[in-house]
C-alpha cells in the first residue's frame, strides 16, 4: 500500500483506490502513527465529532477501508485500532 499524503492517494496492489474524504482522514491517521493504538471513543471525538456519542460510525469506516484496500490494514487490537502489522 502507498499513501500519497499530498494529493490524497492511495495505491493498493499497484491500482489507485478511491477513498471518500473521512475514509482517507482515518487513513491518514493510522498512517502517521503507525504503532499507536486509537480507541474508538478518540477516533470518534477526532474524526467525527458530530456523531455525539456514537462509536458505531467509526467501525462503519473502518469496515469500509477493509473492504476497499485488505482486511488486515487495519488491526483490531485491544483497546482498539491500528494500523495493520503485517
Amino acid at each position: 500500500m502507498s499513501v500519497d499524503l499530498t494529493n490524497r492517494r492511495v495505491t493498493w496492489d499497484g491500482q489507485e483506490v478511491k477513498l471518500s474524504g473521512r475514509e482517507f482522514e482515518l487513513l491518514e491517521l493510522f498512517a502517521h502513527y503507525p504503532e499507536r493504538v486509537f480507541t474508538v471513543t478518540e477516533l470518534q471525538e477526532r474524526l467525527f465529532p458530530e456523531a455525539g456519542s456514537g462509536t458505531r460510525v467509526v467501525r462503519v469506516y473502518v469496515s469500509q477501508l477493509r473492504q476497499k484496500l485488505s482486511g488486515d490494514v487495519i488491526e483490531t487490537v485491544p483497546g482498539g485500532y491500528r494500523l495493520g502489522q503485517g
